[in-house]
């Protein structure tokens, strides 16, 4: 397997996304996810008034959305998708994140046919794209697809792809 020096602690690590960020130009980030998760928690720690802002902001954007996903429903999505990741299929072993298909930035819901199940890295790299952007993306750089997809954000079913 390639490894690729991180820029910042100089640590090799494979070259993937468990270890680094993809770009949207396809090619990984030349820092390492844990230098950049310091780098992040640095910069808030720093900065302390912009973070506050930010949750407040989403915290605000959320309750205008509307909605309420529960833990039952979060049970019954971990159901239908076998509790694996809706977007890779990587088994969840009873964890994952918790994700809005469409986001909350784009008009999405906190209704649970607008929420499924993903690993933290493609939950990470969705960011605030739709499922059909983000499966375009992860096409595009040749990533591992779901076997499963919904076709109208109100069905609560999976379909085959």
């Amino acid at each position: 397997m390639k490894r690729k020096r991180c820029t910042k602690c100089g640590e090799q690590k494979p070259i993937n996304a468990e270890f680094f960020n993809l770009l949207p130009s396809g090619s990984f980030r030349g820092t390492c996810k844990s230098c950049m998760a310091a780098n992040t928690k640095k910069h808030y720690q720093l900065n302390p008034e912009k973070a506050k802002q930010r949750v407040s902001k989403y915290k605000i954007a959320a309750c205008k959305a509307g909605g309420k996903c529960t833990r039952e429903d979060v049970a019954a999505i971990r159901a239908k998708l076998g509790d694996k990741c809706f977007y890779c299929a990587t088994p969840l072993n009873g964890r994952g994140e918790v994700d809005h298909k469409t986001p909350i930035s784009q008009g999405g819901s906190n209704w649970p046919y607008n929420r499924t199940l993903a690993c933290r890295t493609c939950n990470r790299d969705k960011h605030g794209k739709t499922v059909s952007e983000f499966r375009k993306w992860r096409r595009d750089r040749g990533l591992a697809q779901a076997l499963y997809q919904s076709t109208d954000q109100r069905s609560k079913s999976l379909l085959p792809v």
